[in-house]
């Protein structure tokens, strides 16, 4: 009974993790369509000194904005932040121990101005206060030296606005845990006082100044960077639902013949080597069936992953098929179609075989002590294994 109620908890978790990828997909779409609608409204050109139809295009945009940010907050929901300033401890060891030195300041709270240095002692005048050295200074040298170097020499905007590249380093590097700049990262603003993140109440202030043209056209180049590099970094192919033939991968541009339109590390290609070196290596080389079939082996390693909350392949089990169209799944009036032809045979020769190793494995697995099999027991059933 442990077993079943076990099986069902895997279940459900399952299909939780699809109902998660078909929501994911759902909104991937979603946002598809409203990154298109903002390269096109960026793309009119505003002739200078129409303020009003300068504005009018504004909100336009903003709305649309306003949209994609719904969308991506629901994507990916924040954490609860934790105030800067519980931060400031840990950035201030970051910044002794790779060498910075100061002394008589200290990070404080200006009211109406956000975070600053503030002289805790009087300072002749001309006096050295801090001193960073340059690993401590984030720049566009760290971006290109990155793994990020291929995207930025195939980029010319990246190639020709290092504040940019700079920017994605930035992006890429806050959400590792173990980033070296993780201290300098976390102490950084939500936001920022500029004209990017003013409403449109904030910026209408502006109105009788000729700043707020300038502050518009900033706004419209910002998006429309936003917008191509969302489309250059979910280039080309998406995942998608294909009416009777269940997901497949669905080209949303135009390529030129012989394109290459994606490249998968080998790391993310799972195989047998990846049984043979896991916990399962015991397992395997004691079994003369493992070791001469390297698609059961796979299949074992398949499952144990499956049952773990922190595997490295969560993420591509989650959006495997509960099912396949082939003839393990069949019902038998299903089968029963294939009597007039000598597929029927080959079908019930596989269907034998897949059940007998189903059989051979549950008394290998159940009557083992070697300690992963503990683990393969709560994920071993028929349905599983077919």
């Amino acid at each position: 009974m442990g077993r079943k109620l076990q099986a069902k908890h895997i279940s459900k978790k399952r299909n939780v993790g699809k109902e998660t990828n078909k929501f994911h997909l759902q909104k991937r779409k979603e946002l598809a369509v409203l990154i298109d609608k903002v390269l096109k409204l960026t793309s009119v050109f505003q002739t200078t000194g129409n303020t009003l139809k300068s504005w009018d295009h504004h909100l336009e945009i903003e709305a649309i904005v306003k949209e994609i940010i719904n969308i991506e907050n629901a994507l990916y929901p924040k954490d609860a932040q934790i105030e800067r300033k519980e931060k400031l401890d840990k950035y201030l060891i970051w910044l002794r121990d790779n060498g910075a030195q100061f002394e008589g300041v200290e990070i404080s709270e200006f009211e109406g101005y956000d975070m600053g240095l503030k002289a805790t002692k009087d300072f002749p005048e001309d006096s050295l206060i801090l001193t960073v050295p340059g690993k401590l200074m984030l720049s566009e040298k760290d971006a290109i030296e990155s793994e990020l170097n291929t995207f930025i020499n195939a980029d010319p905007i990246l190639m020709n606005m290092p504040n940019i590249a700079l920017a994605m380093f930035l992006l890429l590097e806050r959400n590792k845990s173990e980033s070296f700049w993780k201290p300098y990262i976390d102490v950084l603003p939500e936001k920022y006082n500029t004209i990017l993140y003013f409403t449109a109440e904030e910026l209408v202030e502006l109105k009788p100044s000729p700043v707020l043209e300038s502050s518009l056209k900033l706004y419209r180049s910002i998006t429309r960077q936003y917008a191509y590099f969302y489309n250059k970094i979910h280039a080309g192919v998406e995942i998608s639902e294909f009416e009777g033939y269940d997901m497949g991968l669905k080209a949303t541009k135009d390529f030129p013949e012989d394109s290459l339109i994606l490249t998968v590390p080998g790391k993310l290609m799972l195989s047998e080597k990846d049984a043979i070196e896991s916990e399962l290596n015991t397992f395997i080389n004691a079994d003369p069936i493992l070791m001469n079939m390297p698609n059961i082996a796979l299949a074992m390693f398949l499952l144990l992953e499956r049952n773990k909350s922190e595997s490295f392949w969560k993420p591509y089990i989650d959006v495997l098929p509960e099912k396949y169209n082939t003839i393990l799944y069949f019902t038998a009036e299903e089968l029963a179609e294939l009597k007039p032809s000598p597929v029927l045979e080959s079908s019930l020769k596989l269907y034998r075989s897949i059940t007998r190793q189903y059989a051979y494995f549950y008394n290998k697995i159940h009557a083992g002590n070697i300690p992963v099999l503990k683990s393969l027991r709560d994920v071993f059933t028929f349905d599983n294994y077919r």
